[in-house]
């Protein structure tokens, strides 16, 4: 599965960054990676790491400035996509993706 970063002015994400992480089932949860776009207008990164007993969940925070102009996509490595967020607005609010175990695999 691969995540596709999209900055409109094409500076980069200006410090905001994504979270792939995964609910352990005690309540607890494991980052398995993080990142951000540096510059430009768009970058990819691979998100996936498949195990059936856990449940992976994609989240976009609120950080950085200019929080307007990113979004972002998830697709296949067929190129079916799974899931898109638009900008972040100024009130805090995360975009969110839940990783079916049957994609990630």
């Amino acid at each position: 599965v691969t995540l596709t970063m999209y900055d409109y002015f094409g500076d980069g994400w200006n410090g905001a960054r994504w979270t792939w992480k995964t609910e352990l089932g005690n309540g607890d949860e494991r980052v398995i990676a993080t990142g951000t776009l540096e510059s430009g207008e768009s970058g990819t990164a691979q998100l996936c790491q498949y195990d059936p007993s856990v449940v992976y969940t994609f989240v976009v925070g609120p950080d950085g400035t200019y929080p307007e102009e990113i979004s972002w996509s998830i697709a296949t490595s067929e190129g079916l996509r799974l899931q898109k967020g638009d900008p972040i607005n100024y009130y805090g609010h995360m975009d969110f993706f839940v990783c079916s175990r049957q994609v990630c695999h």
